[in-house]
């Protein structure tokens, strides 16, 4: 199985962590990993741990997870200023793969595409820190450079039918619509789909509004979580085997890292220890049931080996019906 976040499901997993840490205070910022960082909320129902591994993941984690006890410096800047402010939201930036955590006077920008970035900007968007120093012909991610978000795709949320009719570029539906839309192949094929349209073909203007119509259906999805194909989707596609489902999109990307995670040696010791212990203790079984069977052949022949004893001394063989 693996793991990449469209930007679907950033959509669904900012939808979900937004309605939790909203307004909480930020009280710790931890690196824990080389590219992955915890990031502690004073909630209204209590803590809440948020993990940000560069370009993977964003997820709320309900396990504990143990945290170096020096701090990292890009830990330290993020401290100095951030601790104790109110996370005033997070927000998806239009239909992109960017997540912004808005501190009011500073703001933390996620990036989900290539290698990923974490950006430290100020109240004028002013770059603080960037975990990665990148230059493109049109931005640049360096100190002292004021951000600017990457050109994005058009945003299917809010595109009207006519600039839509316009998307179609390539020779086939799907493509056109992966291309301009920044669908996944899946979710492209989805459109296609519901529709009623072959993928594989250019659309006419009847398709086109089919396509339109079955887009609009799909992005009014409710969140449920499934895996299909061995990959995450928020919710689930036509056609395709259910192999697993989630209570949230949250509790789905927590549970496909830790099944991720390489067992200690510790873990490892005492896995083994168990197994030995489990066998053990079916061998005990097995040997207390072989004397019960005995001691029932014994106490139901009791009279006959009585009799036995009287007459006989020193070793010998009794038939036990």
């Amino acid at each position: 199985m693996e793991l990449r976040l469209s930007s679907f499901e950033i959509r669904a997993l900012v939808e979900e962590t937004s309605k939790e840490l909203e307004k909480a205070r930020l009280t710790k910022v931890q690196q824990i990993g080389k590219e992955l960082f915890k990031l502690s909320f004073s909630t209204k129902s209590g803590k809440r741990d948020l993990l940000v591994e560069i370009g993977k993941r964003l997820n709320l984690t309900s396990y504990s997870i143990k945290a170096p006890e020096k701090p990292s410096q890009v830990s330290i800047v993020l401290r100095k200023y951030l601790e104790n402010k109110p996370l005033e939201k997070i927000e998806q930036h239009g239909f992109d793969r960017v997540v912004v955590l808005d501190f009011d006077d500073n703001k933390i920008i996620l990036e989900f595409f290539s290698h990923g970035n974490l950006i430290l900007t100020d109240e004028t968007n002013k770059i603080i820190l960037t975990f990665r120093h990148e230059e493109w012909k049109d931005r640049k991610l360096e100190k002292g450079q004021t951000y600017l978000f990457p050109k994005g795709s058009l945003n299917p949320y809010t595109i009207g039918l006519s600039e839509f009719r316009k998307i179609f570029t390539e020779k086939d539906a799907v493509r056109s619509l992966v291309k301009s839309l920044s669908f996944g192949g899946d979710y492209a094929e989805e459109i296609c789909l519901l529709a009623g349209v072959d993928k594989n073909k250019e659309p006419d203007e009847k398709d086109k509004e089919k396509l339109y119509n079955a887009m609009q259906k799909m992005l009014d999805f409710k969140v449920e979580p499934v895996i299909q194909n061995g990959r995450l989707f928020p919710f689930p596609l036509s056609g395709l085997e259910v192999q697993k489902r989630f209570k949230s999109m949250n509790e789905a990307v927590d549970e496909f890292y830790l099944s991720k995670q390489p067992e200690s040696q510790k873990l490892k010791k005492l896995r083994k220890r168990l197994d030995e212990q489990t066998k053990a203790l079916d061998r005990f079984a097995n040997e207390a049931d072989d004397s019960r069977k005995k001691g029932d052949l014994i106490y139901t022949n009791y009279t006959s080996i009585e009799k036995m004893l009287d007459k006989k001394k020193g070793k010998f063989t009794i038939e036990l019906d």
